[in-house]
């Protein structure tokens, strides 16, 4: 069975020998150590008719194993996320697009990224519009500091820390210096 810490968001497959049937029952998280609350009652059966339209990189995401690195690309720009995506391979991660702004929040409510690259014109017209960008700057830092943010744009300086401090981001990118941001991350 699949769970999920409400705290950490860290998602863990237990096996289901291992829990009481037809329980709701509380394990602590391995990792935060606060406390998962796991129902192992009967579902109901879901009705016949209702068709529910699955994203492929979502049920992906369902089955990550404890310990691979993820990162997330929220860009419909190609060449941003072609060039990403060559560096966060070749720092071993997997990697998950999302092009859209719903699809790109359900997969951060949901999963934990190890980096998320943003493009500043991301669901707006440039950073100060960027939702995700707003969802990620009030965020606790015991949570924010588990993740590595960075904030691709073509008015920035790569690597400006004064900026990327200011925008609550690990670094800031300019689209000319993509081809050198595994440079730029931690590994």
């Amino acid at each position: 069975m699949k769970v999920q810490c409400d705290s950490c968001k860290a998602v863990f497959n237990v096996p289901d020998e291992k829990l009481p049937q037809d329980q709701v029952v509380k394990i602590p998280c391995p990792k935060c150590k606060d406390p998962i609350t796991v129902d192992t009652r009967a579902k109901p059966a879901e009705e016949p008719g209702l068709q529910v339209d699955e994203d492929p990189d979502a049920a992906a995401l369902d089955f990550v194993e404890e310990g691979v690195k993820i990162a997330l690309i929220c860009s419909e720009n190609s060449d941003i996320q072609a060039k990403s995506r060559a560096a966060l391979e070749g720092m071993d991660y997997r990697v998950f697009n999302s092009t859209n702004l719903k699809d790109a929040m359900t997969k951060i409510r949901y999963h934990h990224f190890d980096v998320v690259i943003l493009d500043e014109k991301f669901s707006g017209e440039d950073h100060r519009s960027n939702a995700i960008l707003r969802f990620f700057m009030p965020m606790p830092m015991s949570t924010r500091r588990r993740m590595f943010l960075a904030l691709v744009g073509n008015d920035f300086r790569s690597m400006d820390n004064m900026t990327a401090f200011s925008l609550s981001v690990n670094v800031v990118v300019n689209t000319n210096d993509l081809d050198q941001m595994d440079k730029m991350f931690y590994k």
